[in-house]
């Protein structure tokens, strides 16, 4: 065995404490370093299930007193929590403090599509708290093969729904919802001002300049992506640090056509769903707010260039041209 676990000291000291791995054949007793007590023997193969029926009311209102507030972050997880989440917390920059700031977390994903599905199911997994997922489409046949969350038998189900049917199951932990409508300006303003984070995954290019106006208007750090055929194209927009959406294209499409007109590359959507993944989980954890970068995939030579996206000082959204 390898790496640390978790071990719940007898109630004199009622305390999560970190201790090495007991060895198979030489179980020898650890010490709390806390008050010295002997550790009960538990690890994450065989204690950590029997531990979660074991735990008694009182040691857990004990546990709630050794911790001051803020409790939602100071606490341990909950047993079946630390076991689902104990390859992440494994890593050697991730501890429980980390995953529970991260459970405190609330981000809108606008479109579950090809991008919307692998972008969800890795947040959902990590342990993002909250979830909004917003899509007014209906599963077709035709998306089956990118748009993973998907089953035959949710052909004709609206997207949103279904898939925060699957991620609840994925993970019971966190909480997920959905908005199966098209969200109009209105309402973009309202759950934009909600969330911590926006990911834009929608497949038209009125929903990404709407997202990319009130992001800027609310100061919003929010990411994207786009594909089609053999390219797609993914970004981080800061707007603290300069530069939008419009900054790129004024108002004209990344990829002229769309994937209805020229088709797309099924990996290539779950390649950047990913990627919008693991940086939406960076700007969460890490609280850092990186300067806006635009990344170009191209598939047929499998390499991504990143650039710094500089604002445009003609640009009508972000320039000195803007509307105040």
């Amino acid at each position: 065995m390898s790496g640390i676990f978790r071990r719940w000291c007898k109630p004199a000291c009622a305390a999560w404490r970190w201790f090495p791995p007991l060895s198979p054949r030489r179980n020898r007793k650890k010490r709390c370093s806390n008050c010295s007590n002997i550790a009960m023997p538990y690890n994450c193969r065989r204690g950590l299930n029997a531990m979660a029926t074991k735990l008694t009311t009182s040691a857990k209102l004990i546990t709630s007193a050794n911790h001051s507030s803020p409790a939602a972050l100071q606490s341990p997880l909950p047993d079946q929590q630390f076991l689902y989440y104990s390859r992440q917390l494994l890593l050697p920059d991730w501890s429980e403090q980390r995953q529970l700031q991260l459970q405190q977390k609330k981000v809108l994903i606008v479109g579950m599509g090809g991008l919307g599905c692998p972008a969800a199911t890795y947040l959902a997994g990590a342990g993002v708290g909250w979830l909004l997922l917003a899509d007014g489409d209906k599963v077709e046949l035709s998306n089956l093969p990118r748009q993973t969350l998907f089953r035959v038998s949710d052909i004709g189900l609206n997207k949103a729904e279904a898939a925060a049917a699957t991620l609840q199951q994925l993970n019971p932990f966190i909480r997920i919802d959905a908005l199966s409508q098209m969200l109009d300006e209105a309402e973009l303003v309202r759950r934009i001002a909600w969330a911590d984070l926006v990911l834009d995954c929608s497949d038209n290019l009125a929903t990404k300049l709407a997202i990319n106006r009130i992001c800027q208007q609310q100061q919003r750090c929010w990411l994207g992506a786009s594909a089609s055929g053999y390219q797609g194209y993914s970004w981080l927009i800061n707007p603290a640090s300069g530069g939008c959406l419009e900054c790129l294209g004024h108002q004209q499409p990344l990829l002229p056509g769309g994937c209805l007109q020229q088709g797309v590359y099924t990996p290539l959507v779950g390649q950047l769903g990913l990627q919008l993944a693991s940086m939406a989980l960076q700007q969460l954890a890490n609280g850092r707010r990186r300067r806006s970068f635009v990344q170009i995939y191209q598939h047929h030579q499998q390499q991504f260039s990143q650039c710094q996206l500089l604002a445009d000082p003609q640009c009508k959204c972000c320039g000195v041209t803007a509307d105040v």
